[in-house]
């Protein structure tokens, strides 16, 4: 079983955080909570934790504070079952209980392209975008991995169904085998290697939501589609390709024929294009 926590409203909407088995996980609105929302300003430094231990989960309110609403009753240690759903502060928050998933057998391109992200060595995460396909919100929602979408507030509440959100992908993750086995040569998003933290990764490509267009308006920049970022990475100048590539090594994705694997990187002084071949992938490889 995992657990994963997920904040359902205010600021920080759609942000999902696994939990660690045996590891208290402290929400409140500063240090030395791990998970801080400073702009909920009825909620204490730490306001509850969360434990797991691999089969159930318990939400505790901290001594100082009074009781919180879960699903229309006060409590202040209580065990949680799936989809259960509380209120802290001004912030709704839910909880999914997840069976330890084994990913189904994949074959093909995808299979070669799943053997190919999991020789990396630095953390891998992907851009996905939830206006390509209804199931990529279905995939976010059962899945165990830390995610988020890159936009906040109202907005992340009004376009979740459009938004761009950023998955950090473990290489064992039935997860990544199941994005690769739904949505490979879909366009469904691109996949980049980062040792920075979640947060800070996220951080840095909402800077890029936007741009001017000719007439000095503001317009979205769909960088999270590979047939977008294929054609955008090889036509910035140097000061725009270090800027984008700051704290990323690379970005990896689809090509034109879903054979394809297209990786870029940045040398410092000038873009780094491959190109590889996916050919051979065995039929029925167990994926787990």
């Amino acid at each position: 079983m995992r657990a994963v926590m997920e904040i359902v409203s205010g600021h920080q909407t759609s942000r999902r955080i696994p939990l660690t088995e045996g590891v208290p996980l402290r929400v409140g609105c500063s240090e030395p909570s791990e998970v801080m929302l400073p702009q909920d300003a009825l909620l204490e430094a730490v306001h509850f934790s969360l434990v797991f231990n691999g089969e159930t989960c318990w939400l505790r309110v901290a001594a100082s504070v009074s009781p919180i609403q879960i699903e229309g009753r006060a409590e202040t240690s209580v065990e949680l079952a799936d989809a259960s759903s509380w209120v802290a502060g001004q912030t709704w928050f839910s909880l999914r209980l997840i069976p330890h998933a084994r990913a189904n057998q994949i074959s093909g391109f995808p299979a070669a392209v799943l053997t190919e992200l999991r020789k990396n060595q630095t953390p891998l995460f992907a851009l996905v975008d939830a206006a390509r396909d209804e199931q990529v919100l279905t995939l976010l929602r059962n899945s165990d991995q830390q995610s988020q979408s890159l936009y906040e507030g109202l907005q992340g509440q009004l376009l979740s169904r459009q938004a761009p959100y950023l998955l950090r992908l473990m290489p064992d993750s039935a997860t990544l085998a199941r994005m690769l086995h739904q949505g490979w040569s879909k366009s469904w998003g691109v996949f980049l290697t980062s040792r920075l933290p979640f947060d800070e990764v996220r951080r840095h490509f909402r800077r890029f939501l936007f741009v001017l267009d000719e007439a000095d308006r503001e317009v979205y920049l769909r960088f999270y589609d590979p047939r977008v970022l294929r054609s955008l990475l090889p036509a910035f100048v140097a000061s725009q390709a270090a800027a984008f590539f700051e704290g990323v090594e690379s970005f990896l994705m689809e090509g034109a024929s879903p054979r394809e694997l297209l990786s870029f990187t940045w040398s410092g002084h000038e873009l780094l294009q491959h190109a590889f071949e996916l050919e051979g992938a065995g039929e029925g490889s167990p994926l787990a």
